[in-house]
């Protein structure tokens, strides 16, 4: 994981500016999963988490479920408790009868009583691909501080790294390829930016690959090559913060 330093805070803060500020990058990924499949199962090994956008797409989910990306399975295997909480009515309704899950609520996590997280402290909220499709991200986490600060320990976000080594590839051939519901792309600093401007304590940070780099020469062994050498060539970006 890259730390986020004390230092930086008067910046985040907006307390300071500077039109070319240098948000360096300081730790190490050495021995840290570069996938977030297995980043997270790491993470919330043995712990308890609230899933936000549990749901994914449906017409993908059995396709993912077959290849073992499918990420709400992977927490709740791992986790000591998880429940996944969506607004999407049919997500949920597919994942409770079709796949038989547990725990899964249709709820707006603002608005809607949800009496299951105020039975115990958790140790993480995960927002898995959530923030770039909010229209205010930054009143999306006051309102979430606000609400759930004391009864959860730790965010753990998770949003489109701007990049990605295909954006730049992309941009060689003059377009920009995206899911059409997305607001933003983000870089760490802006991320950070956001998070402490909702009253949060951005943490730590890290990049990993959407899914894990296949055994497929010769490919596989260019991504891991760049991946590796180049973090900030993966396509997501992980940070933690406090509530």
């Amino acid at each position: 994981m890259y730390n986020i330093r004390d230092v930086d805070d008067s910046h985040l803060q907006g307390n300071a500016f500077s039109s070319g500020y240098s948000f360096r990058f300081t730790g190490t990924h050495k021995n840290e999963a570069s996938d977030r499949i297995n980043w997270l199962n790491a993470r919330i090994r043995g712990r308890s988490i609230i899933h936000v956008g549990c749901c994914d797409h449906l017409p993908i989910i059995e396709k993912k479920r077959t290849r073992g990306y499918w990420l709400h399975e992977h927490l709740v295997k791992n986790a000591t408790h998880c429940i996944g909480v969506d607004t999407d009515a049919e997500g949920v309704r597919f994942l409770v009868e079709e796949l038989k899950q547990k725990n899964i609520y249709c709820a707006d996590l603002l608005q809607d009583e949800i009496p299951q997280i105020d039975t115990r402290p958790w140790d993480y909220m995960f927002l898995g691909e959530v923030l770039e499709h909010i229209d205010n991200p930054v009143t999306f986490l006051q309102q979430l501080r606000e609400r759930y600060s004391g009864r959860v320990r730790e965010l753990i976000v998770t949003v489109p790294n701007a990049f990605k080594y295909k954006n730049f590839r992309n941009a060689l051939k003059h377009r920009e390829r995206i899911n059409s519901d997305h607001r933003y792309w983000f870089t760490p600093y802006t991320l950070a930016k956001v998070i402490s401007c909702a009253g949060c304590k951005p943490r730590e940070f890290t990049f990993v690959t959407s899914y894990p780099v296949e055994d497929v020469a010769p490919i596989s062994w260019f991504k891991k090559y760049i991946f590796g050498r180049y973090p900030a060539f993966r396509e997501t970006l992980v940070m933690t913060a406090t509530l």
